[in-house]
């Protein structure tokens, strides 16, 4: 348990809950409902990692992760007078996204969040609509709290999501402590199997991985290289391995393509 700035016990989760709760909230499931599914959805994790089990967390807990994706917003609905005809025409087919995304569950976005939507869509197009809608109540919060936004900007700067050169740009960039990684969240949807055709992982997944927690020089990975790769099977190796593993494979294609 974690002590709170009022010196309450603060129940820990484990990171892989963490991101299956942010997950079920961006696609526009109250808490009490993330709740009712967690326990189905723990199992099918666990065993996709060949056993073991997850603790299912309170609900009070499941509340205030999931606010953290889909926080309040004391703004109004946006409407079609709030913007340009080009922005709107950019909400519009972000709203699109959303309501087949989520089957229904968000229809409407805020004026504050429209803002931030077109912000972003016209910076980076290729982002889904939940790396959209973590980023923008990433960057509401901070800019409200006025706390940096530098590990956003850079994941915004090296846009890991283009391809292997940049994912492994950045990678190599946070691993090695010359920048703040994005919140766990968005780090880990980075298309490592994709571009790398490696399935990598935190070694130790008991504890939230929160930007200004996140220690990369001190972190364990587990990386599985698939069979038909030169040296294939599962091993665990440090942020420095990771990176030079990351940034030889990104040469090697960077060769292949010349």
């Amino acid at each position: 348990m974690a002590a709170t700035k009022h010196g309450a016990q603060r129940e820990r989760t484990a990171g892989r809950i963490e991101q299956a709760i942010i997950d079920f909230a961006l696609l526009g499931f109250t808490p009490v409902q993330i709740h009712r599914e967690l326990p189905a959805a723990l199992r099918k994790l666990a065993e996709s990692e060949g056993g073991g089990s997850w603790k299912v967390p309170s609900l009070r807990t499941v509340q205030r992760i999931a606010a953290r994706a889909r926080p309040a917003d004391p703004s109004e609905p946006w409407s079609i007078e709030d913007s340009s005809p080009e922005d709107a025409r950019v909400v519009l087919d972000f709203l699109a996204e959303v309501i087949e995304g989520t089957q229904g569950r968000i229809r409407e976005v805020t004026r504050e969040e429209a803002v931030w939507i077109v912000r972003l869509r016209c910076l980076a197009p290729p982002l889904s609509f939940a790396e959209t809608l973590l980023l923008s109540a990433l960057y509401r919060e901070r800019r409200g709290a006025g706390k940096p936004t530098d590990d956003l900007d850079a994941y915004l700067a090296f846009a890991p999501w283009r391809g292997r050169g940049e994912a492994a740009s950045y990678y190599r960039a946070f691993l090695g402590g010359v920048i703040r990684p994005a919140p766990r969240w968005l780090v880990l949807t980075v298309p490592i199997s994709d571009w790398f055709g490696m399935q990598v992982a935190l070694a130790h997944d008991t504890t939230s991985w929160q930007e200004e927690a996140f220690s990369p020089r001190s972190t364990v990975w587990v990386v599985t290289l698939p069979a038909d790769s030169s040296d294939p099977g599962t091993r665990v190796v440090s942020s420095e391995m990771l990176a030079t593993m990351l940034g030889r494979i990104a040469d090697e294609g960077a060769d292949d393509e010349s």
